[in-house]
């Protein structure tokens, strides 16, 4: 998967580009590269979640972003108010304008992500 942001509140994930219910039980394949200067929310599984449930995904694959004003997650961009579970997200240099970064979701409750692991 290949995606430029070109609206200011664009969102783009591996699977899912914004989500407010359940995902749940599936594997995902995907290379996200964000290419753009427009905001945008990037996650390896989701772009944005507002509420309900992630659990039981597998994600495989790479997450790389260049351009300003960025919100990116190995799991989720931006993440408000739902329950990530038995998440696994396996990748090597998953960059942010040319720097590595490890964070499992850019904004959220860390406190609502639960037996996952890179």
């Amino acid at each position: 998967m290949t995606a430029e942001a070109i609206a200011a509140d664009a969102a783009c994930g591996g699977a899912i580009g914004a989500n407010n219910g359940e995902f749940v039980n599936s594997t995902i394949t995907m290379d996200v590269k964000i290419a753009s200067d427009a905001v945008a929310s990037v996650g390896g599984i989701v772009g944005t979640t507002q509420g309900g449930k992630i659990e039981y995904i597998e994600s495989y694959g790479v997450i790389t972003v260049t351009g300003e004003n960025k919100t990116v997650g190995l799991f989720a961009g931006q993440m408000d108010n739902t329950v990530m579970t038995s998440l696994v997200f396996v990748g090597e240099d998953n960059s942010l304008n040319g720097e590595l970064f490890t964070a499992l979701t850019g904004t959220g409750d860390q406190s609502l992500i639960t037996e996952c692991r890179m």
